[in-house]
């Protein structure tokens, strides 16, 4: 099997150093470059092609919010991992509805990081256990959603928008767009992210360990 090409994204050398010393243990991991902002990352996704993008939130030039939208929009075959000290519900919900596949706080133990890198390698979402159990959870019931609406509701939580949700589910993008309206009214919701955040904290794509 081949391993999961990493690219690592931080303004600061020795936070990249840290990681690599960590991932470099790994057989099943591969490190194919650094960056220190958001353009070089861009520039790095173009020149490795990496199954997952480790990224910081606070860089110069452009941050990893913007970064992540475009990784995710030119390239989205690249998943986007967000490790950060920040735990605000801004930039929580910022990079959910960015693209990112997950959100790992810098104070994670090395295994949880490394089984969010696995879990965004496979395309699983991952939200470390503390964000998960805490932001804005939503109490609607599960069976309020249509099957599919729930199966619209996964997808989203996997990354796709409303376009690839339509050729993925072989209906019109006007059809997703009204399931995606109907899924915000039920779940007493605004954004995509806080739908997302309600598929991750109901187990409906609960990522691997």
């Amino acid at each position: 099997m081949e391993p999961i090409t990493v690219l690592l994204v931080d303004d600061h050398p020795i936070v990249r150093d840290g990681l690599h010393r960590v991932l470099e243990t790994q057989p099943d991991m591969q490190v194919v470059g650094e960056a220190g902002d958001g353009e070089q990352a861009i520039a790095k996704v173009r020149e490795h092609a990496p199954r997952v993008v480790v990224m910081d939130v606070q860089m110069p030039k452009l941050d990893g919010i913007r970064a992540t939208r475009q990784i995710h929009k030119h390239f989205p075959r690249t998943q986007v991992l967000i490790l950060s000290a920040y735990d605000t519900d801004r930039y929580v919900f910022g990079l959910l509805e960015a693209g990112a596949t997950g959100y790992v706080l810098k104070e994670a133990a090395d295994e949880e990081v490394l089984a969010a890198i696995r879990a965004a390698a496979r395309g699983e979402p991952y939200l470390t256990p503390r964000l998960r159990g805490r932001a804005n959870p939503v109490e609607q019931p599960l069976d309020a959603l249509t099957g599919r609406e729930t199966a619209v509701l996964c997808l989203m939580a996997e990354g796709l928008d409303n376009a690839e949700i339509a050729e993925r589910l072989v209906v019109s993008k006007v059809t997703v767009q009204n399931h995606t309206s109907a899924i915000y009214s039920k779940l007493g919701v605004s954004t995509r992210a806080k739908a997302i955040l309600y598929a991750i904290q109901r187990g409906l794509v609960e990522p691997s360990a």
